[in-house]
C-alpha cells in the first residue's frame, strides 16, 4: 500500500478534491461529445482529437496549449487542412493509378506536418488540431463535421473561461 500511494503525484497530494473535479468534468465533456456523435465509426479521429482536447482544457488549463487562442486557430488550421487535402484524394488516386488509401494516407501526412507548421508559425500549438486534420483526410468528412467540431471547441472554451479562476493544473 506504501509502494502506491509514494506512486501519487506529489501535487495532488492534499488536492485530490481538486483533481476529481477537473477529471470529472472532463469525463462530461467527453461523454456529451460523444453522445453528439452517436459513436459512429467514421468519428473515430475525430473524437480522438476532441478527447485529446478535452484533457488538456482540464488537466492543464493554465497550459498555451489549453488557451482559447491556440484551441481556434489549431482547429482552424488543423480544419483547413485536413479538407483542402482530402479534396486532392481523387485526382491524386486518379493520376498515380493507385489504391485510394495510399494517397489517403501521404495526404494526411502532409495535412498533420502542414498544420503543425501553421500552428508554429502563428505561435498558437494545439496538437490534437493535427490530428484533426488527418481524421479529415482519412475518412471523408462532411461539412456537419466541421461544424460539430467547432461548436465543441467553442463550448470547451468558454468552459475553460467561465471556470479559469477554479481551475489548476494538474500534471
Amino acid at each position: 500500500m506504501r509502494r502506491i500511494l509514494g506512486r501519487i503525484d506529489q501535487k495532488a497530494r492534499g488536492r485530490l478534491g481538486q483533481y476529481a473535479a477537473q477529471c470529472g468534468l472532463a469525463t462530461v465533456a467527453c461523454l456529451a461529445i460523444m453522445l453528439s456523435l452517436d459513436l459512429m465509426i467514421r468519428h473515430v479521429v475525430i473524437m480522438a482529437s476532441l478527447g485529446a482536447t478535452t484533457f488538456i482544457v482540464f488537466a492543464m488549463p493554465q497550459g498555451r496549449t489549453a488557451q482559447a487562442r491556440s484551441l481556434a486557430v489549431g482547429y482552424l488550421l488543423g480544419g483547413a487542412m485536413g479538407c483542402l487535402l482530402s479534396l486532392l484524394v481523387g485526382p491524386l488516386t486518379s493520376l498515380v493509378g493507385c489504391r485510394e488509401d495510399i494517397p489517403r494516407v501521404v495526404l494526411g501526412a502532409l495535412a498533420v506536418g502542414l498544420s503543425t507548421f501553421g500552428m508554429v508559425l502563428l505561435d498558437a500549438e494545439h496538437p490534437p488540431a493535427a490530428g484533426f486534420a488527418l481524421g479529415l483526410v482519412l475518412r471523408s468528412w462532411a461539412w456537419i463535421d466541421l461544424g460539430f467540431v467547432s461548436l465543441s471547441v467553442l463550448l470547451l472554451i468558454l468552459t475553460r473561461l467561465a471556470l479559469r479562476r477554479r481551475l489548476v493544473d494538474l500534471l
